[in-house]
């Protein structure tokens, strides 16, 4: 569609349609009750046609809702090498979204965590960019857990910063990471 609201719609009701219907959804899509139940397997065109918008769509919010698509689709297919390609977004909030997204999968399912994820989000850590990126980029950065270590540098360069929520995200983030660490 030339509209990038049916497109961003299209790619949420995708991922919602075939994600892990043991997850938990907050605020997602309201289902009709005759609403067709999923096909399976799943459309031979959905996979390619995200790709795409996730590579090339120029509108953000439809590369952001197209990485949470293929987030929850990966509970039906790797998606993963697919959602690496966000990581290399024009948009940072979108690199910081694929790297939650990525974060995540090892959680789910026996896949290690991409060795792209961490350098992309400490990239997204400097102290220069803006204040909402940074303090989503030290929450993407809390998820690691203490897989994080590498991120432990960055995020203590954020203990200082001129923003109150990004000095909070960034000490909460360096909590979880090394829980010893008073900082």
């Amino acid at each position: 569609s030339k509209d990038s609201t049916v497109r961003h719609c299209a790619a949420i009701f995708l991922g919602d349609r075939y994600r892990n219907p043991e997850a938990m959804v907050i605020n997602g899509p309201v289902h009709k009750p005759n609403s067709p139940p999923p096909q399976f397997p799943i459309p031979t065109q959905v996979i390619p046609h995200l790709a795409e918008h996730l590579k090339s769509d120029p509108d953000v919010l439809v590369r952001m809702c197209t990485v949470f698509a293929l987030c929850d689709l990966r509970y039906r297919t790797n998606t993963t090498p697919i959602l690496l390609t966000g990581l290399d977004d024009k948009d940072k909030i979108v690199r910081i979204r694929t790297c939650t997204a990525l974060i995540g999968i090892p959680h789910d399912y026996t896949e290690p965590l991409q060795t792209r994820v961490i350098p992309t989000l400490i990239d997204c850590l400097n102290p220069n960019g803006e204040v909402e990126q940074i303090w989503q980029a030290a929450y993407c950065a809390e998820q690691l857990g203490t897989n994080g270590t590498a991120v432990i540098p960055a995020l203590r360069t954020l203990l200082t910063h001129d923003s109150p929520k990004v000095r909070d995200y960034a000490g909460r983030a360096l909590l979880r990471i090394k829980p010893a660490t008073k900082e």
